[in-house]
């Protein structure tokens, strides 16, 4: 798998990919191709846009997806990860190593020091950046009522992974999956399954802020 230049005929099969999951995104509508094109043009190509895009591809000509670095603050050296995959090609283990080139390009090309994600609860890829988050040794924080779907509210979890986490994995990567089991850091409420980051798991048990009556 590699990151390529992004073309405007990738972003415009990335388009067709992205109207099929309008509840994990923050603009909850359609666009159409003539939208695509203007942020092709106003945003990829770019220089001085603070939002950088890469189309993943398995090999130079077969494109999977589209990963990006948005919202970047050179400033405070951090931004924020956004990944879309072929709804046809999910669950298969190329979102795993699309989040690692993309973490990979934001702290050894880019210089970054954290990177941060948001996954609201509709999203159905929210056990992918769990364990993703996981992964990395993330921070974890949970917001209410961020996301309107449907007629329904739904919380978010932010994350953030920082460049020397990412360092310390990748230098153990072949334990990688044994460590997060280890680790124990993520918490499921009793009764409502909200989940939690918990950086000490050994600490007492807690009631759970969403539901009040479960323990994490």
């Amino acid at each position: 798998m590699m990151l390529d230049v992004l073309s405007k005929e990738d972003c415009e099969q990335v388009r067709l990919w992205r109207n099929q999951c309008l509840e994990t995104l923050r603009t909850p509508y359609p666009l159409t191709k003539e939208m695509q094109e203007d942020f092709y043009r106003d945003v990829v190509m770019n220089p001085h846009s603070k939002h950088k895009y890469y189309a993943i591809k398995m090999h130079e000509d077969v494109l999977i997806g589209m990963g990006g670095l948005t919202n970047i603050e050179w400033e405070n050296s951090q931004a924020e990860i956004s990944l879309i995959i072929n709804p046809a090609l999910q669950k298969q283990g190329h979102g795993k190593e699309a989040v690692r080139l993309l973490l990979d390009q934001a702290f050894n090309y880019l210089n970054l020091e954290l990177v941060y994600g948001e996954c609201y609860e509709c999203n159905s890829a929210a056990d992918f950046w769990r364990n993703i988050g996981a992964k990395y040794d993330a921070h974890f924080a949970y917001l209410n009522k961020r996301k309107c779907y449907n007629g329904t509210h739904f919380g978010t979890v932010y994350f953030d992974v920082k460049r020397d986490d990412f360092a310390a994995m990748c230098e153990d990567m072949p334990n990688c999956d044994k460590r997060i089991a280890e680790h124990g850091q993520i918490s499921i409420c009793s009764l409502c399954d909200r989940w939690y980051y918990r950086k000490k798991p050994e600490q007492r048990e807690i009631l759970c802020s969403n539901c009040a009556s479960g323990l994490i």
